[in-house]
Order: C-alpha cells, then structure tokens, then sequence
C-alpha cells in the first residue's frame, strides 16, 4: 500500500536511466511519471510559443529555465495532489532554485534517488539512443534495439535521434549538469533524503533496491 504523498525524485546525469527506471517503478508501484522532458517535446510538437522557446534551448544542450520548468511541475503536482496520486519526478528538480521551488509548494514526503554512471559510458548510451516522436519511448542501438528496427515496435514510425543527443549537445550537457544539478547531491543529503544506487545494473536490479527503499 502507497503511503499518502510519499514520492520519488530521480537525480543523475543524462544517460543514467532515469526515464526507463521512471517508467518502471510507475508500471510497479502505481506512480505517476512526471517527466519534464516529455512535456516540453509535446510542447515543441504542439509547436506553441513555449514549445519554440524551449525547441531553441533544447537543440543548444541546455537546460529550460527555472521559470518555465517551476510553472509546469507546478501545474502537474497540483493536479495530482487533489488526486492524491503519488509520483515521480524525473528531470526535476535540475538546481536548487527549482528545489527551494517544489519545496515551497507542499509538505510531500520524498525520497530522492540518485543514479550513478561514468562519464565514458554516459556518452556512449546517449550516442546510441533512439527515440519515437510518437509514443516517446526510448531505444538503443546495441543493448535495447526496437524488434522493428529502425522503426518503432509499436508505432512502426521511424526512431531518430534526438537534437540533445549528439555529441557536442552531450558535452553541453554533462558541463551544465556538473555546473547546477551537483550541487543538488549535497541539498537532499544535508536533508537526510538521498539514496545513492549505481547505474549499471539490470533495470530489474534497480527496480528491487528502490522498492525496498521505498517501504522503509
């Protein structure tokens, strides 16, 4: 049994896996994914004013601003809350400014955890990576290759690789993780709610180690 409010927060780089575990734990435990990444690429689908402003961004390896990002996490966690749906959030907070942000809305329980990997094997997932613009679900070429490649197994649309995963975006990234979103680590340790687990274990692995710390 979920216990009221208690959700999860995903930290690491890009290429930890925080969006497959995300979607995982959701199937599972029965949370909501809130992935900031899949909102802002159906607004740049949807090719809103928004969309655009962060289509730019996107395409340069930054992040969206704390503005933006605070606007629609706030949108979404609200709406949940009358629910009283527990979730996820994956890809936010990304700097403390968005943490004293998500703090300042509610009481929520959280745990936060945080995916561990090696540069090196970051930027060879990243370089790999496919990606339906329909579904939005995630591909890689050696190790999770679509039974329909190279289109999608369930949209049958053709798997691109995204703007921010090429190699100078994933450079860009990495840079602009280390610079706002390290600090993060030591916010949510200082605050007794950071749990460290490596990476590069089976998704499987992971799953198991985050629901035992969950119940706790």
């Amino acid at each position: 049994m979920i216990s009221l409010h208690k959700n999860i927060i995903f930290l690491g780089a890009p290429g930890t896996g925080k969006g497959t575990v995300s979607h995982e734990i959701s199937k599972i435990m029965g949370l909501k994914h809130i992935s900031t990444g899949d909102i802002f690429r159906e607004e740049i689908k949807n090719k809103s004013e928004l969309g655009l402003k962060i289509q730019e961004i996107v395409a340069s390896g930054l992040y969206v601003t704390d503005e933006i990002t605070n606007a629609v996490v706030h949108k979404k966690v609200t709406n949940l809350k009358l629910q009283n749906i527990n979730y996820i959030l994956d890809g936010y907070p990304r700097t403390v400014e968005q943490a004293n942000f998500l703090s300042s809305l509610n009481q929520d329980r959280f745990i936060v955890i945080l995916l561990e990997l090696s540069k090196e094997k970051i930027i060879e997932r990243l370089s790999q990576r496919l990606f339906c613009s329909t579904c939005k679900r995630t591909y890689n070429s050696t190790n999770m290759k679509s039974l329909k490649h190279p289109n999608c197994e369930l949209e049958n649309t053709l798997l691109i690789t995204r703007a921010d995963d090429q190699p100078e975006a994933i450079i860009k990234r990495l840079e602009v993780y280390n610079q706002q979103t390290e600090v993060l680590i030591d916010y949510f340790k200082n605050k007794s709610m950071l749990f460290t687990l490596q990476a590069d274990k089976e998704v499987t692995e992971i799953v198991l180690d985050i629901q035992e710390i969950y119940n706790k």
